[in-house]
Order: structure tokens, then C-alpha cells, then sequence
């Protein structure tokens, strides 16, 4: 996963809908998006992680889910 370039980006985290993006080779989506399955906790507290769509570009990406 290493080659993927994963990034969470900070400034793009909606803590209102509790819903963010992640920047990922568009050559690792499905990567990604299978090891989301693993996460069972965030700083101790349960959580469901899942992945709601992709987009070629943040901007829209940004638009689509977070707006």
C-alpha cells in the first residue's frame, strides 16, 4: 500500500456529517477500499468505516460528498 500515496486530508473532514476524503491512486481504489474493512477503532472509540464513492478530482469529490 505504500505505492497507493494514501493521504487523509485534514482540511477535508466534515465533522458535522462525520465524513472526509482520502486521496488515493486512482490504481489502488479497490485497495484502499478493502483495507477500510480492518478499521475497528479510532482513538478508542468504535467506528464503521466505509467508502461512499470516487472521484477523479478533490473539487468534485468535495462538492459530491461533502456538501
Amino acid at each position: 500500500m505504500a505505492k497507493a500515496g494514501i493521504l487523509m486530508l485534514n482540511d477535508k473532514w466534515n465533522a458535522d456529517m462525520q465524513k472526509g476524503i482520502i486521496r488515493v491512486s486512482n490504481k489502488h481504489v479497490d485497495n484502499l477500499k478493502a483495507s477500510l474493512v480492518f478499521i475497528k477503532n479510532i482513538d478508542g472509540k468504535d467506528v464503521i468505516v466505509r467508502g461512499i464513492g470516487a472521484s477523479g478530482i478533490l473539487r468534485k469529490a468535495q462538492q459530491k460528498y461533502l456538501n
